[in-house]
C-alpha cells in the first residue's frame, strides 16, 4: 500500500482589518489620480452653468423655497437656496469628490439620515447629519409607504448639505445666478409667466385663495416678480417632497364673523320670489333678513309669526318666505 500525500491550503476569511486595508488602498488610488488631474475651477462653472440652464424644467428643479413661519406683521416667510438637484450638479461636475448618503437610525418618531464628502484633491472630509419627523400633527406616526419617502428625502438633504460644505456656496452663487436669469429674466412677458403659474396652481387641486393668501396678494394679476419666484421655489420643494401643499398654502382661517357668515347662509332657505314694496304690503311692514314678517299691532307693540312660512297682507296677497326670528334691531324699530 503506497503512501499517498494530500496537501491543503488553507484560506482565512477576510477580517475588518483586510477590509480596512482594501478599502484605505482604494482611497489612495483616488487621491493619486485626483493629485494627477487637478480640477479647473473655470471649467467647472462653465459645465454647471451649462448644465443648470439646460432647460427650465432643469433651472426650476435647482432653487427651492418653503414656509418656515411668519413675521411680525403677520406675512408669511420662506426659506430658500440652492436645492438637491443643483447640488447633483456641482458634485458631478467640480471633479475628485467622493460622496454619498445613508440613513443611521429610524424610529417612530423621526428618521435620521447621514452624509459625506470627500475632497481628494484637497483631503477634506465632512459628514452631514439631517433629521426628519415621521409624525403628523396630531402626533400619531406616518404609515410605513410614508416613512419610507421621508428617509429618501432626508438622504437627499444629508447629501445636498455635504456637497455644500465641501464646495464653497461662494462658488456656486455664479451657478444659481444664470437659473435666475434664464428663470426670471427678460425672455418671458410676465403674463405669460402668470399664465404658467395660473396652470400649476389649478393643478394642485386647493382653494386658488390659499395661494393668494400666503403671497399677499388679491389674485393672478397682482402676482409679481418676486411671487413668482417664490412660487418657482415652492414647486420645487414639493416636487422633491421637502414640503407638502398643506403646509406651504395651509388652509385660510375664518375669524368669527365669518364663521356667523357661512353658518347664516347655510340656514337660510332661498326665497320662491321676491316681495315687491307695493300695495299689497303696508308702508309700516318690516321683512327681515330671514324672511320674517315684522309689523306693529293696533295696541302699539308688534306682531311677529317665525312659526308660519306664508302671512297674508292688507291687500289680502299671500306671498312665502322662510321663517326665522327677528333680529333685534329690527324688533327696536317698532318700540
Amino acid at each position: 500500500m503506497s503512501d499517498e500525500v494530500i496537501s491543503a491550503e488553507i484560506v482565512t476569511a477576510p477580517n475588518n482589518n483586510s477590509l480596512d486595508v482594501q478599502e484605505r488602498a482604494n482611497i489612495d488610488l483616488q487621491i493619486q489620480t485626483a493629485k494627477a488631474y487637478p480640477r479647473t475651477l473655470t471649467r467647472f462653472k462653465e459645465k454647471a452653468k451649462e448644465l443648470a440652464t439646460y432647460d427650465e424644467v432643469t433651472a426650476e428643479s435647482c432653487i427651492y423655497r418653503r414656509p418656515v413661519g411668519k413675521d411680525k406683521n403677520g406675512r408669511q416667510t420662506f426659506a430658500e437656496g440652492m436645492s438637491v438637484r443643483l447640488a447633483e450638479i456641482v458634485f458631478s461636475c467640480f471633479g475628485n469628490l467622493r460622496a454619498g448618503s445613508r440613513v443611521v437610525e429610524q424610529t417612530e418618531s423621526y428618521v435620521k439620515a447621514q452624509g459625506v464628502c470627500h475632497d481628494l484633491e484637497n483631503n477634506v472630509y465632512v459628514t452631514c447629519e439631517c433629521i426628519e419627523s415621521t409624525i403628523d400633527k396630531n402626533g400619531k406616526p406616518y404609515p410605513e409607504r410614508m416613512r419610507v419617502l421621508i428617509a429618501k428625502v432626508a438622504a437627499a438633504k444629508a447629501f445636498r448639505d455635504a456637497i455644500f460644505k465641501v464646495v464653497p456656496r461662494g462658488i456656486c452663487k455664479p451657478i444659481e445666478d444664470e437659473v435666475r436669469k434664464l428663470l426670471y429674466g427678460d425672455a418671458k412677458s410676465i403674463s405669460k409667466r402668470r399664465e404658467i403659474a395660473k396652470g400649476w396652481i389649478k393643478s394642485l387641486g386647493i382653494d386658488e385663495e390659499r395661494v393668494y393668501f400666503q403671497l399677499g396678494v388679491g389674485g393672478i394679476d397682482d402676482i409679481g416678480e418676486k411671487e413668482l419666484e417664490i412660487l418657482t421655489g415652492i414647486k420645487t420643494s414639493i416636487k422633491d417632497g421637502d414640503t407638502k401643499i398643506d403646509d406651504a398654502f395651509p388652509p385660510i382661517k375664518k375669524n368669527a364673523f365669518e364663521r356667523a357668515l357661512d353658518k347664516q347662509d347655510k340656514m337660510e332657505t332661498p326665497v320662491s320670489s321676491s316681495i315687491p314694496v307695493s300695495s299689497s304690503v303696508s308702508s309700516d311692514t318690516v321683512v327681515s333678513s330671514g324672511g320674517t314678517i315684522v309689523m306693529p299691532n293696533s295696541s302699539g307693540g308688534i306682531s311677529v309669526n317665525p312659526s308660519s312660512s306664508s302671512f297674508v297682507t292688507s291687500g289680502g296677497s299671500s306671498s312665502t318666505f322662510a321663517p326665522l326670528p327677528p333680529s333685534p334691531d329690527e324688533i327696536e324699530l317698532f318700540k
